[in-house]
């Protein structure tokens, strides 16, 4: 087991995390899971295109409770939605106006533990689950919130159950900012003849979009270039044209800017030229 699995491994011990005896049983079956399998590789074949050794380079804390006011989360609200507010992976029942019941033996099968590492990790560590039962014609919108008090690892999860026949939608955003690594975990269960619209946004991509904006954008796109022809270049042909694109862009104003600004002590003013 790696040494960033182990990590985790040790904050469920020290952690505990509440529930009754049957959750129990599946949180420890889950963590054996994960220290069993540890984080996925790229030979792992799920996520042979996905590399995740980023999130193994930073040690995480399990996330605290988080005060967000009604303020702070009126401009992520979806209007004709009815709201479920999750705030570092807690249910926040004042900020939220559809029911949600606790997690209860009777979606004990919804928990499983012969599942993938990130599951497994979210099993072991979250705080509870929020069951949402959805009617016919139903509209709900969790909203999750990243308040971190510090590098914070959240594991909210979110069990959906559509009732037989019914037409539904579920909207589930994400919004936060800072250093935080949201390992969310949705279970649907559908009724016979149920038919369910899930949607996924991701506001914090446009806080990543706003910061690329300001950087040198025209470096970035050939890097960019550069990533999607290495996997069919041999090394001799991706040198040569990682060497190539040094030479443009050693010429550009984005380059003379960066040097000028390290120069300076100053930041940087790019304009992806």
């Amino acid at each position: 087991m790696s040494t960033a699995a182990d990590r985790y491994v040790d904050a469920y011990r020290a952690e505990k995390p509440a529930g009754d005896p049957w959750l129990t049983e599946r949180r420890e079956a889950a963590i054996a899971r994960f220290a069993e399998l540890g984080f996925p590789t790229l030979r792992t074949e799920a996520w042979k295109y996905t590399n995740v050794a980023p999130l193994t380079r930073t040690a995480f804390t399990p996330a605290r409770p988080a005060q967000v006011t009604r303020e702070a989360v009126a401009p992520f609200l979806i209007d004709g939605c009815r709201h479920v507010v999750l705030a570092n992976g807690r249910l926040a029942p004042e900020l939220s106006n559809f029911a949600v019941a606790p997690l209860s033996w009777a979606e004990r099968d919804l928990i499983g533990d012969n599942i993938g590492s990130f599951a497994a990790l979210n099993t072991a560590l979250m705080p509870d689950a929020a069951v949402l039962r959805l009617a016919d014609g139903a509209m709900v919108q969790v909203l999750h919130v990243a308040a971190p008090g510090g590098t914070e690892l959240f594991n909210p999860r979110v069990i959906v159950i559509a009732d037989v026949n019914a037409s539904a939608t579920l909207v589930e955003s994400y919004v936060g900012s800072g250093v935080y690594w949201t390992n969310a975990v949705t279970t649907i269960l559908a009724g016979q003849g149920a038919q369910l619209t899930h949607v996924t946004l991701q506001d914090e991509a446009l806080q990543l979009a706003r910061h690329l904006a300001t950087q040198p954008t025209k470096g970035l796109g050939m890097i960019k270039k550069l990533l999607t022809e290495s996997t069919s270049n041999s090394l001799h042909q991706q040198l040569e044209l990682e060497k190539q694109a040094m030479s443009i862009l050693s010429r550009s104003h984005d380059y003379q800017e960066g040097v000028a600004a390290f120069l300076e002590k100053r930041a940087p003013r790019f304009k992806g030229e």
